[in-house]
């Protein structure tokens, strides 16, 4: 019984990250992996603006260009393991470098329920939608 609450707190905490996203997504990009990550967050309801794949050929001029239609604000959705750990240190570094502000607290706050949800950005989000749809169901959130 405790654990079915503690993952719906979880759900609820991350929606509230989502919700903030999908209101700042006019000055905001996430970064992902790759293209399975984004899947998995258009199966939550974003679609593939403003979501930049890092392992895409473009990605820097594609950083350009966000960041020349007036994009200030940055989150960095990489895997929650060590080699994600890297990739995340040098996203930060270079994405300074070009004058975005990252929401590091956003990936502090979901590092947290990794546990629930899965390492990976990919079966976090999706584990979340499942879980989600079960704590609404029960009546647990709204």
């Amino acid at each position: 019984m405790r654990k079915r609450h503690d993952i719906c707190r979880a759900v609820y905490e991350v929606g509230k990250i989502i919700k903030y996203l999908r209101l700042h997504s006019d000055d905001t990009i996430i970064i992902v992996e790759g293209r399975r990550d984004r899947d998995a967050l258009g199966e939550i309801g974003f679609g593939y603006e403003p979501i930049l794949v890092y392992n895409h050929t473009n990605f820097e001029d594609n950083v350009m260009k966000y960041r020349e239609r007036g994009y200030k604000l940055v989150l960095i959705l990489v895997d929650f393991d060590r080699e994600g750990v890297k990739i995340h240190r040098k996203l930060r570094n270079l994405l300074s470098g070009y004058g975005f502000t990252e929401l590091s607290g956003f990936r502090d706050v979901l590092s947290r329920y990794t546990v629930f949800f899965g390492y990976s950005v990919e079966s976090f989000f999706r584990n979340y939608n499942i879980f989600r749809r079960v704590c609404m169901e029960r009546g647990l959130i709204s």
